[in-house]
């Protein structure tokens, strides 16, 4: 329908268009749509009967001061007051249930550019503020945003320079990309415990409450960004979110530890993460964006819970956006990170799975550990998991542990004493290879099986005792297809049983 200006005429009904009427220089459809104000009234009370204030409908007229919106207005569109300088005073009634449209035309936002706006009262009718809604509001100095709103758009505290504080509901659950850009004076601000998801620099250029630590930023309890420089990283305890983003291009990142309060990680969290390699994903994460590892080709993931969660995104692996062929990290489930080492809960045992970081002097492996809260036994500790751990000095195995898998400890370069239980009944291939400065071992009589070059480059090793027969040790050899003193005994060591040596 054509916009119809006709400034000079007041109650009257168009003869060409028969449902519009002109009411004190504001003309209106009869059906309750304002379609355009021809006045220059510093003050405008829109009567009874309005249900909507159409976009653009205010823009522009610098000379309006205040506004008084009646009970039956349910919707204000996009860049309805847009522009209005010198608008100080509005009140919205709870008859109003959205102010901006969903998709609104660019960023013109309801109150967008309303510079001498200080304060506003969001209704508890609203149930989101759109996109751009008080965009460049620059006098705007105070807002709440009450429990009937569970969403702040895109922009839409946009360059409020001089916002200096924010009381946010315990009913919103998500806050848009750029939300709050460039509140530069923005002091005070808690995000609720119901905020699922912050979108891309939702608080980029608000200095007064972005708090940094160790390279990363956080507001309140959430991760916004990170330094590129971070190679490793452990969050604060009390963090509960990651946003969008918010590691993104950190390419040095290799590793990250997060607290059991995570609930959040979102979408490209980590994308362009290329070294990344490990991170330990806890049971109470019930929301991952799409493609929060997006670029991560060598990442492996551990998770606490058992499968998929309902508010994990279809693609939340995935680590390829383009191409002929879908790339996934690899995902492991039933997982614990306790103390920095990765369980699996298999069969109703615990394996130790991998020593996530760098470990350093005296290492005691749990005879069991605590799973979503229940209880498992340590039974195996699995290929590869402690390989590399330069700083281990001693390690003692409980004796729930039975398999000791192939390179395990392989190395270990400073390992000097470790403790094998007579609960181990095998120990792989090359388990300890390369431990130089182990210098004696003892093999428990439980064991019934033991792989090859075990303990091959152990320059050091001049003792292996087994606490058991020389029969025995020969059968437990005799596995070996080659001599099995070629394979297990190094520099002319001996093993000694409890019924004499048998030398090289």
């Amino acid at each position: 329908m054509d916009t119809i200006k006709d400034n000079n005429t007041n109650n009257r009904v168009y003869d060409d268009y028969p449902t519009l009427q002109n009411y004190d220089s504001i003309h209106y459809d009869i059906s309750g749509v304002k379609l355009e104000w021809g006045g220059n009234m510093p003050h405008i009370q829109i009567p009874l009967g309005v249900e909507i204030i159409a976009e653009g409908a205010f823009k522009g007229y610098s000379k309006i001061i205040d506004v008084i919106i009646p009970n039956t207005v349910n919707l204000i569109e996009s860049g309805a007051f847009e522009d209005c300088v010198s608008l100080k005073n509005i009140e919205i009634p709870n008859s109003v249930t959205q102010i901006g449209n969903d998709l609104g035309s660019n960023d013109k936002g309801a109150f967008s550019g309303c510079k001498s706006l200080k304060n506003i009262a969001i209704p508890n009718s609203v149930t989101k503020i759109n996109r751009y809604t008080f965009k460049n509001c620059t006098g705007l100095t105070n807002v709440e945003i009450l429990d009937s709103v569970s969403f702040i758009d895109e922009g839409a505290f946009f360059g409020c320079s001089a916002l200096t504080s924010i009381k946010i509901s315990n009913k919103v659950k998500g806050i848009g990309k750029s939300a709050f850009s460039g509140c530069r004076s923005l002091t005070n601000i808690k995000i609720p415990n119901s905020v699922i998801m912050i979108e891309k620099n939702a608080f980029y250029g608000c200095s007064n409450i972005i708090q940094i630590e160790n390279g990363i930023q956080y507001v309140d309890k959430w991760v916004i960004g990170c330094d590129t420089s971070v190679t490793t990283a452990t969050l604060r305890s009390d963090t509960v979110g990651i946003a969008d983003g918010a590691f993104c291009g950190c390419g040095g990142l290799t590793s990250l530890t997060l607290p059991n309060n995570v609930k959040s990680i979102g979408r490209n969290a980590f994308s362009g993460c290329k070294n990344f390699d490990k991170i330990t994903i806890p049971n109470n994460v019930t929301d991952i964006g799409i493609m929060a590892f997006e670029g991560c080709t060598n990442l492996k993931i551990y998770c606490e819970v058992g499968g998929k969660q309902q508010g994990w995104g279809n693609e939340w692996n995935r680590t390829n956006r383009y191409g002929r062929k879908d790339y996934y990290c690899d995902v492991t489930w039933n997982c614990s990170n306790i103390d920095g080492i990765i369980y699996k809960i298999e069969n109703n045992m615990a394996k130790l799975l991998k020593c996530m970081g760098n470990k350093c002097g005296e290492l005691k492996i749990p005879q069991r550990i605590s799973h979503l809260e229940n209880l498992y036994n340590v039974t195996s500790i699995d290929h590869n998991a402690f390989m590399n751990q330069y700083g281990i000095t001693s390690i003692e195995i409980s004796d729930k542990v039975t398999n000791i898998g192939n390179q395990a400890f392989l190395s270990c370069s400073n390992l000097t004493d470790i403790t094998i239980p007579n609960s181990v009944t095998y120990i792989g291939d090359r388990a300890f290879a390369y431990c130089n400065n182990l210098k004696s071992i003892v093999i428990p009589n439980s064991l019934v099986s033991i792989g090859n070059s075990v303990f091959s480059y152990c320059e050091n090793l001049v003792d292996i005792k087994f606490n058991g027969t020389r029969k025995q040790w020969k059968k437990i050899a005799k596995q070996h297809k080659k001599s099995y003193q070629s394979k297990l005994l190094i520099n002319g060591c001996e093993v000694v049983c409890v019924d004499g040596a048998i030398k090289k």
